[in-house]
């Protein structure tokens, strides 16, 4: 699974574009990573206060988005949905 995301490093600005996704081979037991800039971020590779957000947020989520978003922050990420 995959989802489009902004990611809000350290919880401010206009965000960047982010997948947080299961299909990553450093994701495992289906707890997501976050891929952004080319590099793959776990949870306590994020600056303090980083939130994820779908990048679409008039887009109503699929249930399967939504347990990914669930996946997330049971794995330590902060998201805003």
């Amino acid at each position: 699974m995959r989802l489009a995301v902004r990611v809000l490093w350290g919880g401010g600005g206009k965000g960047i574009p982010g997948t947080l996704t299961t299909e990553h081979s450093q994701s495992s037991y289906g707890l997501p990573v976050l891929v952004a800039q080319g590099q793959v971020y776990g949870t306590g590779d994020l600056p303090f206060g980083t939130v994820l957000m779908p990048w679409d947020r008039r887009r109503r989520l699929s249930q399967e988005e939504r347990d990914l978003f669930e996946a997330a922050q049971r794995a330590g990420y902060t998201v805003r949905t």
